[in-house]
């Protein structure tokens, strides 16, 4: 989660994966697959403004490993807030650096 005071344009998010060994934390699964299907959300004053899950201008695949995944977003998008979050129960969401 990245927060501001106040409201930006967003114009592009960029997600970098972790390119590193095995997670230690209880499991055998490559740190890098720890990523695969995260949503990335902007929000504005605590309401959700765009989402890679339902926009139509997104491209990004999410299910499949990269190095990074970039976002080009709507330049009329301003949020005070971007979140990345991993659906599902029981999952641990793994990830470098968000840029924007």
């Amino acid at each position: 989660k990245l927060e501001w005071s106040g409201a930006h344009r967003i114009i592009r998010v960029k997600v970098w994966n972790r390119t590193d060994g095995t997670c230690h934390t209880g499991g055998v699964m490559p740190c890098k697959e720890r990523i695969l299907g995260f949503v990335l959300s902007i929000y504005l004053n605590g309401n959700e403004i765009w989402s890679s899950s339902t926009s139509t201008s997104s491209t990004v695949d999410t299910s499949t490993v990269a190095n990074s995944y970039e976002f080009a977003i709507d330049n009329s998008v301003h949020g005070d807030e971007v979140i990345v979050t991993l659906p599902g129960d029981d999952k641990t969401l793994s990830l470098a650096e968000v840029e924007v």
